[in-house]
């Protein structure tokens, strides 16, 4: 894989850091989902934040406790709910939120966070530092026609490739499964791998990177560490921006691990 295919799907896959130059980078800010680019949300959106590395992780854990974070607009604000809360291996938090009640529709809310009685605006992208206003880039319109039809996986998931690379830039450890998926509004995948010697199952959020969805380590970031060709299972439940949910299969998907072979650098 090229390193700007690597810097992508890094980035797509965490929403945290890509390497670059040998090197991995971490934002300053906490990661979204949808992103500031996003034009239009859902009446009942769903949320994703990240902190993945960044210096502000310690505020994101603080989330659903002291500090609370919410949609607002010049009509109206509403909490955002905690749904799931994920704690990595490495100490990296993932929170699932939505609204407490439907958002107006046809009308523009900004991402907020306050601790007591603290505008945190510094957590979330605000393009303009180093003298930045009190506000952030996530603001969107919300859709006049909800959402409220669930993902349709066409058919499982499967194996595509499986990679074991390792570099004087770091090592890449991963699975593809192809993603035969289809929905009316954005998605993103919940994947909830088992490590049958172990016992351990591990949960994360993730987007799909170039129709496939990815599993395991990339140079500088990644939710599972796979041990040489064992065996693990993999459950895949597609979450659309509306909150409607599907599962791929009735049952967890069988895999292998790459094999990890002799390199230079051992």
């Amino acid at each position: 894989m090229s390193r700007l295919g690597l810097a992508a799907l890094c980035f797509l896959l965490v929403l945290r850091i890509a390497p670059a130059l040998g090197q991995c980078e971490s934002s300053p800010w906490v990661g979204g989902w949808p992103s500031a680019k996003t034009e239009t949300i859902q009446p009942r959106q769903t949320l994703l934040i990240d902190a993945g590395f960044s210096p502000l992780a310690l505020e994101i854990q603080k989330i659903g406790h002291a500090t609370e974070v919410s949609l607002w607009s010049a009509h109206d604000s509403v909490l955002l709910v905690v749904k799931d809360r994920i704690v990595h291996p490495n100490n990296t938090i993932m929170l699932l939120l939505q609204p407490s009640r439907s958002l107006l529709l046809d009308s523009v809310y900004e991402l907020r966070a306050r601790n007591d009685d603290e505008n945190l605006y510094w957590i979330f992208q605000n393009g303009k530092m180093p003298k930045a206003p009190k506000t952030t880039n996530y603001r969107w319109r919300v859709a006049a026609v909800p959402d409220t039809q669930a993902p349709i996986w066409h058919t499982t998931p499967a194996v595509v490739k499986k990679v074991f690379s390792d570099n004087s830039e770091g090592t890449e450890n991963y699975v593809l499964f192809s993603c035969p998926l289809s929905d009316t509004s954005p998605y993103f995948i919940k994947a909830t791998v088992h490590h049958l010697r172990s016992g351990l199952k591990s949960t994360t959020y993730m987007s799909p990177w170039e129709g496939q969805l990815a599993l395991g380590w990339f140079t500088c970031s990644g939710d599972f560490r796979f041990s040489y060709q064992e065996d693990c299972t993999v459950l895949f439940e597609a979450i659309d921006a509306a909150g409607n949910r599907s599962t791929a299969s009735g049952q967890p998907i069988p895999f292998q691990a790459p094999v990890i072979g002799p390199t230079p650098w051992h």
